[in-house]
């Protein structure tokens, strides 16, 4: 690995390489630029890496009800009570947006 960084450097700043591509300090980061959406984009991708980690009942209850089944028909076909589900929506409901709530509380305070 050393061999391979000694030769990589030494080609970058002596060889073809450098004949054909010259180094750059690196630049000075700029300022991100806040797009449309973008905000919107992230929270939907952490709500859904919560879903994931959520126990195998709650995550397909979630899921269902994001599909847009409603729950009362779940629980009809499926034999469960309905304020099982019910509460398990709510529990999961609850999680999500407090843990999405923190991080956004912990940044105020800072």
């Amino acid at each position: 690995m050393g061999y391979f960084c000694t030769a990589m450097y030494v080609e970058a700043t002596r060889g073809k390489f450098k004949q054909l591509y010259t180094l750059q300090d690196t630049p000075t980061p700029k300022e991100p630029v806040a797009e449309p959406g973008f905000e919107r984009s992230v929270k939907l991708e952490q709500i859904e890496l919560y879903i994931d980690r959520l126990q195998w009942f709650d995550r397909m209850i979630i899921r269902l009800y994001i599909d847009g089944h409603k729950l009362s028909e779940i629980a009809e076909e499926s034999g469960i009570k309905p304020a099982t589900l019910y509460q398990s929506l709510h529990r999961t409901k609850k999680l999500i947006a407090d843990a999405i709530r923190k991080p956004a509380e912990k940044g105020r305070k800072a």
